[in-house]
C-alpha cells in the first residue's frame, strides 16, 4: 500500500508572472493590493514558490532516511 501526506500552498502570480507563496490569510490582502511596483515588497514577507518546493523536499527527504 502507499500512504502519502499532502500539504496545500497558498500561492499567488504578480504582474510580472513571478510566483509567490505566502499565508493564505495575508495572501489574501496582498492581491487586492497587487500593483506592478508592489513586486519589490513581496521579497521580504513570501518566499518564491520554487524555493518553497525545494525546503518541503529536503525536510520530506530528511524525515523519510
Amino acid at each position: 500500500t502507499c500512504s502519502a501526506n499532502y500539504t496545500f500552498i497558498p500561492y499567488m502570480v504578480t504582474p510580472h508572472n513571478k510566483v509567490y507563496c505566502c499565508d493564505s490569510s495575508l495572501m489574501k490582502g496582498l492581491t487586492e493590493l497587487m500593483q506592478p511596483s508592489f513586486e519589490m515588497l513581496l521579497g521580504p514577507i513570501c518566499m518564491p514558490l520554487l524555493d518553497r518546493f525545494i525546503q518541503l523536499l529536503k525536510v520530506s527527504q530528511a524525515n523519510s532516511q
